[in-house]
């Protein structure tokens, strides 16, 4: 999908990309936290798992979408309330 917004939500898949090695995951769970006690800016925390078992939470911004699949985009979301 070629959009800079979309929505994502619990088993949505994604690519955790550390170091360009570009992880095919599932998101299992996310929670918003400040970035830090000097920077209270909040930021998402996205727990991921591959089907390896291989879990991780990073920021939302070690996150890719994967070009091939559909995502809700913000724009379909608002538009349809």
């Amino acid at each position: 999908m070629k959009s800079s917004l979309v929505q994502l939500r619990v088993n949505d898949k994604v690519i955790y990309e550390p170091n360009g090695r570009h992880i095919e995951m599932k998101i299992i769970d996310y929670q918003l936290a400040p970035n830090g006690i000097n920077d209270p800016k909040l930021i998402c925390l996205i727990t991921a798992q591959n089907e390896e078992g291989f879990q991780v939470i990073a920021t939302s911004d070690k996150f890719i979408v994967i070009d091939e699949l559909v995502y809700i985009t913000v724009y379909e979301k608002f538009r349809d309330k």
